[in-house]
C-alpha cells in the first residue's frame, strides 16, 4: 500500500526520479522475462534469439499484462492526465510531446 500525500508534496516530487524509476521497473520486469524465457541473450548486448522473434510477435499479450498490472488501483482518468503531463513536460524541453505514430 503507498502513503498519501498532500498535492503540493506530490507536486514538489523531481518527475525524472519517477519516470526513470518507473522506466527500470517496467523493462527491467520485461527484460528478466525475456531472457528467463531464451528469447534475449545479454551476451553481445542485447539480442533476440530465434524463438524471441517468434514470441516477439505474440508478446502483445504479455504486455498488455504487464500494463494492467503497472496500473492497479489507479483511475484511467488519472493516468491520461499524467501522460498529457509528461508530453507538455517534454514539449516544455523542446522535445517531441505528440504520440506515436
Amino acid at each position: 500500500m503507498i502513503k498519501d500525500y498532500r498535492d503540493e508534496v506530490v507536486a514538489a516530487q523531481p518527475i525524472g526520479a519517477w519516470s526513470g524509476e518507473a522506466y527500470r521497473l517496467v523493462v527491467g520486469a520485461l527484460r528478466e522475462d525475456l531472457v528467463a524465457r531464451g528469447w534475449m541473450t545479454e551476451a553481445d548486448g542485447l539480442t533476440l534469439t530465434e524463438s524471441g522473434e517468434a514470441g516477439r510477435l505474440r508478446a502483445r499479450d504479455r504486455n498488455a499484462r504487464v500494463h494492467e498490472r503497472m496500473h492497479e488501483g489507479e483511475d484511467p482518468a488519472d493516468f491520461v492526465t499524467t501522460i498529457n503531463v509528461l508530453r507538455r513536460m517534454v514539449a516544455n524541453l523542446g522535445g517531441d510531446g505528440n504520440l506515436p505514430d
